[in-house]
C-alpha cells in the first residue's frame, strides 16, 4: 500500500478558517468557552497487515474573545503533531495513511461563586501587580473594591489595612459570593466600572515550566468610568474561587507581550498591545471585540479613514 504524506499543521491551516468562525460564534452567544481538540487518523501496520483508528488529545483551554482563537488552534496544532511524532517514534510500526476527522469540543466556561482567600501562584505574586486580601468571609470581590479605592494603612493583603465595605459600597440587593452575572449591578449601583480577568496554567516546552497567563476579560464593562478597577479571578484545585485586586494590569501581563522595549498601550479589552496611543484608539473604535462607548459631542463624526461620516446627515 503506497504511504500517503500527511502533515498535522498542514490539516490544521486547511481547517483553519471554518474553526474560526466556529469559534467567533460561540463567543457571540458565551463569554467564555472551554475548548480541546482531538484528531483522528486512519494508520496501517505493514508487520501486521493490520488497519486501526488513532487519535490524539489536546489539554482543555479557556477562551474568552476571537482575539486569541487564531493562537489556541495554532497551539493545538503544534500539541497534537508533537503527540503524533512520539506515537510514530516508538517504533511502533504504525503509518498514517490519512486523517479521518477533528473532533471540537466546546464548553460554555461560567465561572461559579468567589468567596474566601486563596494563594496567588508564585510566578504571579514576584510580578507584583496584583493585591490578594486575605479575607475570611465570602466578600472577597468587595475587600478587593475596596483595595483599589483605599490607601492600605497597614500591609495591603489584610482587610484591617482598609475601611470595611459596608461603610463605602453599595450591596443591596446582591448576594455574596458574587457571581459574574451581578457585577453589572454592582457597576450601576456604585458608579465604578469593572473589568475580571482570569489565569490559565499551561506548560511551557522552552523553560520545561508550569506557566500562567492571565485570559480574559471574563467580565467586561459597558462603559469606563472615572472610578475603575481591574480585578482577577483565581481558582485553586478544589474548584474554590477567589476575587483580587490587579493595580497594574500592564505589569501583570508584561511576560505575555512581545519583546517591544518601548512604551505599551494595552487593550484591556482584548488583552493586546500598541507601540501608539493612535493606533490604541483605532483598535478601541474599529477593531476591538468589545463595543466602545461614545458620548454625545458637538464634534463632526469622521469614518475610520477620517472623511466626515453619513451620521452627520442627520
Amino acid at each position: 500500500m503506497e504511504e500517503m504524506i500527511v502533515n498535522v499543521k498542514n490539516y490544521f491551516i486547511k481547517l483553519e478558517q471554518m474553526i474560526l468562525r466556529i469559534f467567533e460564534d460561540q463567543l457571540r452567544k458565551h463569554t467564555c468557552l472551554k475548548i480541546n481538540m482531538e484528531l483522528f487518523g486512519y494508520y496501517y501496520n505493514p508487520s501486521t497487515d493490520n488497519h486501526d483508528v488513532k487519535s490524539f488529545n489536546t489539554p482543555f483551554k479557556v477562551i474568552c474573545n476571537s482575539a486569541k482563537t487564531k493562537d489556541v488552534i495554532e497551539e493545538f496544532a503544534t500539541v497534537i503533531d508533537n503527540k503524533a511524532d512520539e506515537f510514530a517514534e516508538k517504533d511502533s510500526g504504525w503509518i498514517l495513511l490519512n486523517f479521518i476527522h477533528l473532533e471540537i469540543n466546546i464548553n460554555k466556561f461560567n465561572p461559579l461563586r468567589a468567596s474566601s482567600f486563596i494563594e496567588l501562584p508564585p510566578e504571579i505574586v514576584r510580578r507584583q501587580a496584583v493585591v490578594n486580601i486575605r479575607n475570611n468571609d465570602d466578600y472577597c470581590f468587595a475587600w478587593s473594591i475596596m483595595a483599589a479605592l483605599h490607601t492600605p494603612t497597614g500591609v495591603d493583603f489584610v482587610t484591617s489595612s482598609y475601611p470595611h465595605y459596608s461603610t463605602g459600597l453599595n450591596t443591596a440587593g446582591i448576594n455574596f459570593p458574587i457571581t459574574l452575572k451581578d457585577i453589572k449591578k454592582f457597576e450601576n449601583q456604585n458608579n465604578i466600572s469593572i473589568n475580571v480577568y482570569g489565569l490559565e496554567k499551561y506548560y511551557n516546552k522552552n523553560s520545561n515550566n508550569e506557566e500562567y497567563e492571565v485570559i480574559g476579560p471574563l467580565h467586561f464593562t459597558n462603559a469606563k468610568k472615572n472610578i475603575h478597577v481591574n480585578l482577577l479571578l483565581i481558582n485553586d484545585d478544589d474548584g474554590n474561587l477567589h476575587y483580587c485586586y490587579i493595580s497594574d494590569l500592564s505589569k501583570l501581563i508584561s511576560k505575555q507581550l512581545s519583546k517591544h522595549n518601548g512604551r505599551k498601550y494595552l487593550c484591556e479589552g482584548c488583552l493586546q498591545y500598541f507601540d501608539t496611543e493612535q493606533k490604541l484608539q483605532y483598535h478601541n473604535s474599529y477593531d476591538c471585540d468589545h463595543v466602545k462607548i461614545n458620548l454625545p459631542s458637538k464634534e463632526l463624526v469622521k469614518d475610520r479613514y477620517g472623511n466626515v461620516a453619513y451620521e452627520n446627515k442627520y
